[in-house]
């Protein structure tokens, strides 16, 4: 219709750059938007705020760095430079989990049913964690404290920087960009609590001639950006 055709204006408020930008299409339509530490969540319909701004107690040291969605909205992960990642319920605004990285993450992905979630560090490795607090899935759990969650390593890009992280619709390939312009389909692993990781590789994208700074899932087709100001469309054999 046209109203769905029209285009809505969220004023942050914010003189400063905007550096992530997260929308979700369906029954939540929402928008997180964030600057540093700082986090608001926006009503894709209305444009106005749903929430109040998310703050953390030191902004210096702990600017957000990746924002997701899981699919259904009802949760918002933020990962921070201090290695810490943050799993929000998006209706009572409480932080449901934790997770802490070995390096700081470069990117993050849910799974389809949100149960899982994918998370990219520094260093070129891919980590999964539950999200769903169980004596099983819980790292560490003081009283008063938001649960500590397990993670375990997935794959790796041999020490190349990733760039870019999703994971497809029906939750079977991890599509992965890097600093050196290449990019990785994964097939996810059957039992995602086996942890010996995702070792077979589906395909290899190839011809960006610089760093890959966006990729994602676009229905069947997988769509990527690079610094070289080039973007390609591919099919997931990697043609």
């Amino acid at each position: 219709t046209e109203e769905n055709k029209k285009s809505v204006d969220c004023n942050t408020g914010w003189k400063e750059t905007i550096t992530s930008l997260v929308s979700v299409h369906g029954k939540r339509e929402l928008v997180a938007s964030a600057f540093g530490s700082r986090v608001q969540i926006w009503s894709s319909r209305t444009a106005k705020l749903v929430t109040l701004a998310l703050e953390l107690e030191d902004e210096s040291s702990a600017a957000v760095r990746a924002l997701s969605f899981s699919p259904d909205g009802r949760l918002l992960l933020l990962a921070f430079d201090d290695k810490w990642v943050q799993i929000w319920n998006t209706t009572d605004l409480r932080v449901a989990c934790r997770i802490l990285l070995p390096k700081r993450c470069s990117g993050a992905s849910f799974t389809k049913d949100g149960k899982y979630v994918l998370l990219a560090d520094k260093f070129g490795d891919v980590y999964c964690a539950h999200t769903e607090v169980s004596p099983e899935t819980v790292e560490e759990e003081k009283q008063g404290e938001v649960p500590r969650m397990k993670s375990w390593n997935l794959f790796g890009h041999f020490c190349s920087i990733i760039t870019a992280l999703d994971v497809s619709g029906d939750s079977c390939l991890i599509l992965s960009g890097d600093r050196d312009g290449k990019l990785r389909l994964t097939w996810m692993p059957s039992d995602m609590n086996d942890k010996h990781g995702a070792y077979e590789i589906a395909a290899y994208c190839m011809g960006h001639d610089q760093f890959i700074t966006g990729a994602a899932f676009c229905g069947g087709l997988v769509v990527s950006s690079s610094g070289d100001g080039s973007v390609a469309l591919w099919s997931t054999e990697g043609e």
